[in-house]
């Protein structure tokens, strides 16, 4: 069986889950290392694909979980019920980030069945990656090893420096700019590639427009909103 393997795909996100199928573990039993974050290349000409390093803990040089005298492996995985989603998480990112030299600090919000982390800290910009890509790769990551562990499912957003708040006042404002021009010209827009949660974001912000209406096209990574008269 191998210990390590590289895979590539369009995004992070699909290359460490091929990493896992190949290697037919879990991702709280591996370490991952993002190797290229993949995108568009210069000028938009020529896709680069995203490549990860995905690594066995037992052969990196970790020492495997040992089981305490007279306790079965079930029994082991069972302690782990009774845990805090958000402490789990937290300790999740804690291994992520020493693994990078990164040192960081987290303002934690828990809600019902959603739990908010922002993340800060020196250096931490290289988390958000190309349009928040690493971000959401990372967020992906921290929401399988909480949920693994948690009888009930708790979504865990990331978010580092209010990315994503600034992110979506950039595009909320992109939004009506965009609607604007439609209205004006009388010419429908489609904007550049984004992933699901932006588009929602546009989306969202047009709804209560009473001259412009949106719709998605393409397919992904490639797939965008248009904006066009109602």
């Amino acid at each position: 069986m191998a210990h390590k393997v590289e895979t590539q795909a369009k995004t992070v996100q699909e290359a460490i889950e091929l990493a896992l199928a190949e290697l037919n573990v879990d991702i709280s039993e591996v370490d991952v290392m993002i190797l290229e974050e993949g995108g568009k290349g210069f000028l938009g000409l020529g896709n680069k694909t995203a490549k990860v390093s995905v690594c066995l803990k037992s052969a990196a040089g970790e020492p495997e979980e040992t089981v305490s005298q007279g306790a079965s492996q079930d029994e082991s995985e069972e302690e782990h019920v009774g845990e805090y989603a958000d402490e789990i998480a937290i300790q999740f990112l804690l291994d992520v980030f020493a693994k990078m030299g990164i040192q960081v600090s987290f303002n934690v919000e828990v809600y019902d069945e959603e739990i908010l982390i922002n993340i800060s800290g020196q250096d931490v910009g290289v988390v958000i990656g190309r349009r928040g890509e690493t971000l959401d790769a990372l967020q992906y990551l921290t929401n399988l090893a909480v949920n693994r562990k948690c009888e009930e499912f708790k979504r865990i957003v990331l978010d580092v420096e209010n990315y994503r708040e600034k992110r979506v006042d950039t595009l909320t404002k992109l939004a009506n700019k965009m609607a604007s021009q439609v209205v004006k010209t009388q010419q429908e827009v489609t904007l550049e590639a984004m992933n699901p949660y932006e588009r929602r974001i546009i989306h969202s912000s047009l709804q209560g427009n009473n001259d412009v209406q949106t719709a998605s096209t393409g397919e992904e990574p490639n797939r965008c909103v248009v904006i066009r008269l109602k």
